[in-house]
């Protein structure tokens, strides 16, 4: 897929965009819009997948060594930061760095996604596994949406804890990253109008869900935190979209391509820092919306590019010392 980084830096806009977009209006249609951006999330965990999906086998030893340092490093560096900045006491970024506060507290815990990620690629080799071995994306989804059915059961009928939930129903979108590249090539072997019209009906299919059920007053039941299941049109028809369009158009070089190599910098520091920031620059706007919003989204751009900048040449200069380089 060539447009994985212009679909994770369009995630990541969107992520910014829930977090800091202050409604200048009573329009429900901007309200849906802000409420409906978690689907950023959504996005990131979908590519992710969609990546793994396209290897037959994964070393585990290997992967979860690259994952720790990819992920959990950086997750460490900002938990520290974070733990620096706010003045937290040493227990609490203990629990933060070992995920003892996601498990307590579910979506508050700081940088949830990069733990509910790294929960996720422990059991990707044995998903990839399994998946070579079926032999059949049908299969292999039906078999992994059965098993996460009974963990939901199970976890809010039987054990009554739903905490996780915001990971747990992120399982579904998941797994249909992990078949997205064999569904990409059965889809785009039948002819583009076949492919285009999907991703126009997803959309409006997609779309009406998200406005009635996962904006407002997103959906509880018939489980807990059910909006996250009723945004998976919707993020597949984004995907697709993407997809269809790269295949026309180069998007290599794009802005959101540009964003999307500094993506877990971004929605690591906007939670250290952005909230401050957005109140000093309402504070200096005297109080104008929007421009307080778009003065904060460009804010946490630039200091993230910036630190990606420093964590890429540091990178380099360790690796330079390792191979005993100059």
């Amino acid at each position: 897929m060539k447009c994985k980084k212009s679909i994770m830096g369009f995630a990541a806009c969107l992520i910014v965009f829930f977090h800091f977009y202050i409604l200048m209006t009573k329009s429900p249609i901007e309200k849906a819009l802000w409420r409906g951006a978690y689907i950023g999330v959504d996005l990131f965990f979908f590519v992710s997948a969609v990546s793994l999906g396209q290897r037959r086998k994964i070393a585990y030893g290997s992967f979860l060594k690259n994952r720790f340092f990819a992920l959990y490093v950086p997750f460490l560096i900002m938990a520290t930061i974070c733990a620096i900045y706010k003045s937290w006491k040493w227990k609490k970024w203990l629990y933060v760095i070992l995920g003892v506060e996601f498990f307590q507290r579910g979506g508050g815990a700081f940088l949830w996604f990069a733990t509910g990620m790294m929960l996720l690629y422990l059991v990707a080799p044995g998903l990839i596994a399994l998946k070579t071995k079926l032999n059949h994306p049908a299969a292999f989804l039906a078999l992994v949406l059965a098993v996460w059915a009974v963990l939901v059961w199970l976890f809010q009928y039987k054990i009554g804890y739903t905490t996780i939930f915001i990971l747990l129903n992120r399982i579904p979108i998941f797994a249909l990253g992990l078949c997205y590249g064999s569904f990409r090539k059965w889809l785009l072997a039948k002819g583009d109008l076949l492919a285009w019209c999907l991703a126009v009906v997803l959309v409006g299919v997609g779309g009406y869900l998200l406005y009635h059920f996962g904006s407002f007053k997103p959906l509880q039941k018939p489980i807990k935190e059910m909006a996250y299941i009723v945004a998976i049109p919707l993020v597949v028809a984004v995907v697709l979209w993407f997809d269809l369009i790269s295949e026309k158009i180069r998007v290599r070089h794009s802005l959101f391509s540009w964003i999307g190599g500094f993506t877990f910098e971004l929605y690591g520091l906007q939670m250290i820092f952005g909230y401050d920031w957005e109140a000093k620059w309402l504070k200096l706007t005297h109080n104008q919306k929007g421009l307080s919003f778009l003065l904060t989204a460009l804010s946490l751009i630039a200091i993230a590019f910036a630190f990606s900048m420093v964590k890429k040449g540091s990178t380099i200069l360790f690796n330079r010392c390792i191979r005993g380089e100059k």
